[in-house]
């Protein structure tokens, strides 16, 4: 039945079906700030996997496809989520429906993580109607808050067991073994009084990005002209920037946009300026007059300093920041670290979240089947690699991140477009059986193993 596999992979009938159940799903805007159209494409994905004959659950947050083995309760997931980052401007096609071009299924969602959730489906379709009999139910896991906190998978372990094994389709082939650390800290740090109010946002995983700055004065002085100028609006004393193009050298970051503009037009008092001053080295923008900060600390120890929010409470500026950092530093020592660095500017911080980088600690040997599954469908001999995304398999216990696409630029449409999270984002159809044909291999595998393990 190994012989087959290929055939049904690259069959046009499961072409279509593949091509046919992405393009419904595509067209619910699930974004992460529409709990009801996260919801609907829950219940339409549910839906037809229950019309197919699986056993469906549904919850407030999440659901799941399960195949199930009736000998024992040995699962293997597969965790895929069908939230979705706003598709912002500036696409080429329309973000949600899905257009075929040239090989190319385009759509918010199509790579990330519909179209990997989809060709999950396709897999267990598979084993389904060929009657396989398997060691383990196969749960197919289908998040709605992968991109705004993964507490989808908090509610799904207070009321199951994490399968004995799981991937996410959610990545790049061949097998992500461990990811980076990702904490949420707060920058307190005296302002004067020229500063009335200051306020800014940055969306996780979203294209645009807001910040205001009103001052206790109006400016007498020309301001200087800077490369932000298309970004920038002033009025009296008040100055804003909005940046929705996620194309741009500073994209997510306009709090750091106008902290740059503010600081080289030289309009802050003393006090003020040593609090931005911080923000602009913590945030490498490369500021001419200060060592960067980021070099500074113990690389690898620090990846990158985000600025999320930022607002003026009693005086002072607090501003919000997200820290990557290698899976395994010391993260106390880092947080002990940037608090000496930090004491100059008059400024301290707290930690409000933390969670530590890992290095995956599922059983080797399960990680060869989905090497060895990759190889034979690709014939491209594969290592585990180390990587920064922030997938389910960070939360969740005995799961790695495996595919869903080969490591190699995503950018057909243009750099910039058609990557996870960019305009124009896109799967090809050629990704897709590939996937497809490597999942069915990889399962087939891990059923060999549990079967010549005992289970184990």
């Amino acid at each position: 039945m190994l012989d087959d596999i290929k055939k049904y992979a690259r069959s046009l009938v499961t072409e279509k079906y593949m091509v046919d159940k992405l393009s419904k799903i595509v067209s619910i805007p699930s974004t992460i700030h529409s709990s009801e159209m996260k919801k609907e494409v829950l219940s339409e994905f549910l839906a037809l996997a229950k019309h197919e004959g699986y056993d469906v659950e549904g919850h407030e947050e999440y659901g799941s496809v399960l195949l199930r083995n009736q000998n024992g309760n040995l699962e293997v997931g597969i965790i895929a989520h069908l939230d979705v980052v706003p598709a912002g401007p500036g696409w080429n096609f329309d973000p949600f429906k899905l257009t075929q071009w040239n090989g190319l299924l385009i759509g918010r969602g199509a790579l990330d993580d519909k179209g990997p959730a989809i060709v999950a489906l396709t897999a267990m379709k598979y084993f389904m109607n060929n009657k396989v009999s398997l060691p383990f139910s196969i749960r197919l896991f289908l998040g709605c808050d992968e991109e705004s906190g993964m507490r989808d998978i908090e509610k799904f372990l207070c009321s199951y067991k994490a399968p004995d094994f799981s991937f996410a389709p959610d990545n790049v082939f061949p097998v992500c073994c461990g990811e980076n650390g990702l904490a949420t800290i707060m920058i307190s740090s005296e302002i004067g009084d020229d500063i009335v109010s200051f306020m800014g946002k940055t969306t996780v995983n979203s294209p645009s990005s807001y910040a205001k700055a009103v001052f206790s004065h109006e400016f007498f002085v020309p301001i200087k002209e800077d490369n932000l100028q298309s970004y920038i609006h002033k009025h009296k004393n008040v100055i804003e920037v909005i940046n929705n193009d996620p194309l741009t050298e500073r994209s997510f970051n306009a709090i750091t946009m106008l902290c740059e503009h503010m600081y080289d037009n030289e309009i802050l008092s003393k006090t003020s300026r040593k609090a931005i001053e911080l923000i602009l080295m913590l945030s490498d923008t490369g500021l001419d007059e200060c060592e960067n900060m980021y070099m500074r600390l113990s690389a690898p120890d620090y990846l990158n300093f985000r600025c999320d929010s930022i607002r003026v409470k009693d005086g002072k500026l607090l501003t919000k920041y997200q820290i990557r950092y290698a899976a395994l530093s010391n993260f106390k020592d880092m947080i002990a670290d940037l608090e000496e660095k930090i004491k100059p500017y008059n400024s301290s911080l707290i930690v409000l979240r933390n969670r530590s980088g890992i290095i995956f600690d599922s059983d080797v040997r399960k990680t060869t089947c989905l090497l060895d599954a990759y190889q034979e469908t690709t014939g491209i001999i594969t290592s585990p690699f180390f990587d920064d995304y922030g997938t389910y398999a960070s939360v969740l216990p005995n799961t790695v991140a495996f595919g869903i696409r080969a490591p190699k630029p995503h950018n057909l449409l243009g750099n910039g477009r058609g990557n996870m999270h960019e305009k124009d984002e896109y799967i090809s159809l050629e990704e897709m059986k590939i996937a497809l044909e490597t999942y069915i291999r990889a399962i087939y595998k891990l059923g060999e193993f549990y079967n010549c393990n005992g289970g184990n």
